[in-house]
């Protein structure tokens, strides 16, 4: 039986490149050409296609971001776009022949943080991928978006920013829920046989589970919301809830 194919989103620092791991690891998915080299910030591997980040990041620079400045090329994935902005003309013609041959040779599964705002974009050549949410808890991806972002922003990312950076991310996710179906995983359930039950049924196969590394991502699901702002507590309330 051949693996669903599927498409991986989530803020940055959420744990979506181990759930990549995971899913692709056995399945022979293909993520698409020219995959991010490891890095610092993540020696495991990224799992993302410099053409679908480029085609993302492009994307990207047609909406407006609310952060406190304009992200750079290749940085957008730290955008902040209320889901009531979140719109996008026809693509061009290039990229809609890019999109179709990504999303033409199956099983993939395609990775990329900027998703969240960009997938409506993608939905003509998705027809039954399954859409994955990742989320972690918005305290420890805060904390790692600060330190994170003091390397790749012009202006520093503090919890405030960071926070919103998260908020708004998972709120343009929740608003395309009635297109396709989804699965939502909070990552720091990853080591919970519930969690992988799921996640193997949603797919169709075996996962690499191996591949997951708990002392890195994983913890108590719910911790640290009492001292969330209300509408980011909120909408984790929310994610927890779907997952």
């Amino acid at each position: 039986m051949t693996p669903r194919s599927c498409v991986v989103l989530g803020c940055a620092r959420n744990g979506t490149s181990v759930s990549t791991a995971v899913i692709a690891g056995l399945t022979g998915h293909r993520l698409g050409p020219a995959l991010l080299p490891p890095d610092q910030w993540n020696r495991g591997g990224y799992f993302e296609s410099e053409l679908v980040n480029a085609i993302n990041d492009e994307l990207l620079g047609r909406l407006p971001s609310v952060t406190p400045w304009v992200p750079a090329p290749r940085h957008r994935y730290l955008s902040a776009v209320p889901a009531d902005q979140v719109a996008f003309g026809p693509a061009p013609e290039d990229m809609r022949h890019s999109m179709a041959e990504l999303t033409g040779q199956h099983p993939f599964c395609l990775k990329d943080p900027r998703f969240c705002y960009t997938l409506t974009a993608w939905e003509p050549y998705l027809d039954d991928a399954l859409r994955v949410c990742v989320f972690r808890d918005p305290e420890s991806a805060a904390r790692s978006l600060v330190r994170f972002g003091s390397e790749v922003s012009a202006v520093p990312i503090d919890r405030e920013i960071a926070l919103e950076i998260w908020r708004l991310a998972y709120a343009s996710v929740l608003s395309q829920v009635s297109r396709g179906e989804w699965l939502f995983v909070d990552v720091d359930t990853f080591g919970a046989t519930r969690t992988r039950k799921r996640l193997e049924a949603a797919i169709g196969a075996p996962l690499a589970w191996h591949l997951f590394d708990a002392s890195r991502v994983g913890g108590e699901p719910g911790r640290g919301r009492a001292d969330l702002p209300e509408n980011t507590r909120e909408l984790y309330d929310d994610l927890l809830a779907r997952s």
